[in-house]
């Protein structure tokens, strides 16, 4: 049983979260309101923050929290910023190798959603031992897990407005192609396109998919599981395929565009397993 303990700032007019689990601190708050992070006496603490503005999103890493994110106050181009979230394991001190991972993995999950990622570059490069990218994964995935607890989805956008006509610009371009058949997100229910794809992407390579599937609930990061995955009211996250008479829980609650990357990405091993397997004959 994981037990997460809620707190929120009695500091008078303070914004401030605090959400522990075992492993894990999770912070969210103004940035209005950024000296009151001293509360959490974690002013000092390294870890990963998030910058979120009404459409955008930026990742960034701290060796110093307190002292970083009070560079970003002062900075006039951030003036989009709304809310910050930082989160850090049990003890606050996150190795370098660790952050870069999970800086750079953060870049690439929010990359596939509907925010604007204010970032310029994909994260800094850097080796990371096993056993540190098992810990740096599991500081993510309770985080995610905080995040679904809350009912917080960083990913998608309300469909209003200039959205909108976004979103019909781009409908157009919402297509792939696989071993000769076309698959269009915007033609039909996308749900239905988007399990065709994989349904027939099974039928050509069974072991991409079977080599991918997670013990558990499927994430944003891996979308195949073997558990059923839903939001703390019950919202789903995930949908069952059967695929050569096994259920697979694949992570499918994803914007049209985020979904055709998750394509692009499966259809792109599939080629290179291709690739590989000509080379060797």
């Amino acid at each position: 049983m994981r037990i997460i303990d809620i707190t929120k700032s009695e500091t008078s007019n303070s914004s401030m979260d605090v959400i522990t689990t075992g492993e894990l601190i999770f912070l969210m708050f103004d940035l209005a309101d950024l000296k009151d992070l001293t509360l959490t006496e974690k002013q000092s603490s390294s870890g990963i923050y998030l910058l979120i503005g009404e459409r955008e999103i930026y990742v960034g890493q701290a060796d110093d929290v307190g002292k970083r994110l009070s560079q970003h106050e002062n900075d006039i181009d951030k003036d989009w910023i709304t809310r910050v979230i930082f989160f850090t394991n049990k003890d606050g001190i996150v190795g370098k190798d660790m952050l870069n991972y999970m800086e750079r993995k953060l870049i690439e999950h929010f990359k596939l959603s509907d925010r604007e990622l204010k970032n310029n570059n994909s994260g800094q490069e850097s080796s990371i031992f096993l056993q540190n990218q098992i810990k740096s994964d599991n500081l993510l995935n309770h985080f995610y897990d905080i995040l679904s607890l809350l009912n917080i989805d960083l990913m998608t956008l309300e469909l209003s407005g200039d959205i909108v006509e976004q979103e019909l610009l781009l409908s157009q371009n919402l297509s792939i192609e696989l071993n000769g058949k076309i698959y269009d997100l915007m033609q039909g229910k996308q749900i239905d396109t988007y399990f065709d794809f994989i349904r027939d992407l099974y039928g050509l390579k069974p072991e991409l998919i079977l080599n991918s599937i997670q013990d558990g609930k499927p994430t944003f990061g891996n979308i195949f599981g073997t558990e059923h995955s839903a939001y703390a009211d019950g919202t789903r996250r995930s949908k069952w395929i059967t695929l050569g008479g096994r259920e697979i829980a694949v992570y499918s609650n994803l914007p049209a565009v985020a979904k055709l990357k998750k394509m692009q990405q499966l259809k792109d091993q599939y080629l290179a397993y291709e690739q590989e397997e000509m080379s060797e004959k």
